[in-house]
């Protein structure tokens, strides 16, 4: 890490930073990513950006045995230990449902009323299944999840396919929108939102890839761009 930390120093003072810039996302957040790596690659036309999809426990690993320069992932609720953390957003959830199912019209779906229509959710390990799990818990309501996966693409092509609904945040409106023969319903309050953020390891030095992503962020402000869409 610091042999890689040496080269990538001496490119900037060469006139650019070069490079490699790691990144390990939890799958909830992958539908926001492009709002960080798209400024990133136009500030450092050089570097390679790899992009992972990865569960909270394996982003801190990967922090811990240096093979990831950043992660994005939940702060306040099992969070990461040893790091620095930037946060970016708080999660809003949503009703991805049939447009013509039983919700048609509806503004606003209970959690209790959401649990009890075919889901289609992510799997028991990932962090943001465990957070919907609670929530539904919280209302006194079991899900039906008739269908598991740990992806993103396979939930939401079942979701445009068949007859399942999902629970989902704001950040897949700005990646999907909402397609005609769905509805994205706001959840009724749940209790305080959970908190997004990047996350970079607690020493010194930095690999400056992961120095300037979090120069970069703190200079955004994605809850904004996300509201937007």
């Amino acid at each position: 890490a610091d042999h890689e930390s040496l080269q990538q120093e001496a490119s900037q003072l060469r006139g650019g930073l070069v490079g490699r810039l790691r990144i390990g996302t939890i799958t909830t957040v992958l539908p926001a990513v492009p709002l960080l790596t798209v400024p990133f690659a136009a500030r450092h036309p050089q570097v390679t950006i790899t992009v992972l999809s990865l569960t909270s426990i394996e982003i801190q690993r990967g922090l811990d045995d240096f093979s990831l320069d950043a992660g994005l992932t939940y702060l306040d609720n099992e969070p990461l230990s040893h790091v620095r953390t930037i946060p970016l957003y708080r999660e809003r959830y949503y009703l991805f449902t049939p447009a013509s199912g039983p919700f048609a019209g509806r503004k606003t779906v209970a959690w209790a009323d959401a649990a009890a229509t075919p889901l289609c959710l992510l799997t028991p390990d990932m962090q943001n299944r465990r957070i919907i799990n609670g929530l539904f818990t919280a209302a006194g309501a079991e899900p039906r999840a008739t269908i598991e996966t740990n992806s993103v693409l396979t939930l939401w092509a079942h979701l445009r396919a068949g007859p399942w609904s999902s629970v989902l945040s704001q950040a897949f409106l700005h990646l999907f929108g909402v397609p005609e023969e769905l509805a994205a319903i706001p959840l009724e309050d749940g209790g305080a939102p959970h908190s997004i953020g990047l996350a970079i390891p607690d020493r010194e030095p930095l690999t400056p890839s992961a120095r300037e992503l979090a120069t970069l962020v703190t200079e955004m402000d994605l809850a904004a761009a996300l509201e937007r869409r």
